[in-house]
C-alpha cells in the first residue's frame, strides 16, 4: 500500500497546474497547502499529514483555525474548499 502525504499530493497539484499553463490554480494551490501546513504545524507538530488520517475533525479545527488567524471569511472558504477539492 502506497501511503501519501497531503503536502506532498498538495505539491504534486501544483506542479501540474503549473505546467499545464493554470498558474493561478498552481498559486492558489500552493497558498493552500502552506496555511495547512502552517496550522498542521502548530496543531500536530509536524508539517504533514498521511491522505487517510484527514478527518472531519481535523477540518473543523482548520477552520477553527483561520477563523482566528488573520484569514478574512473569503480566505477562508477558499482555503477550505481548495483543502476538499483537492480530493475530487
Amino acid at each position: 500500500m502506497i501511503i501519501m502525504h497531503f503536502i506532498e499530493f498538495m505539491k504534486d497539484i501544483a506542479v501540474h497546474k503549473n505546467h499545464i499553463g493554470k498558474y493561478k490554480t498552481a498559486g492558489n494551490y500552493v497558498s493552500a497547502f502552506r496555511s495547512f501546513s502552517t496550522f498542521l504545524s502548530l496543531y500536530t507538530g509536524t508539517d504533514d499529514i498521511e491522505i487517510g488520517d484527514i478527518d472531519h475533525l481535523l477540518m473543523q479545527k482548520y477552520e477553527f483555525y483561520l477563523l482566528n488567524t488573520r484569514q478574512n471569511p473569503e480566505s477562508q472558504d477558499f482555503l477550505s474548499r481548495i483543502g476538499l477539492r483537492s480530493f475530487k
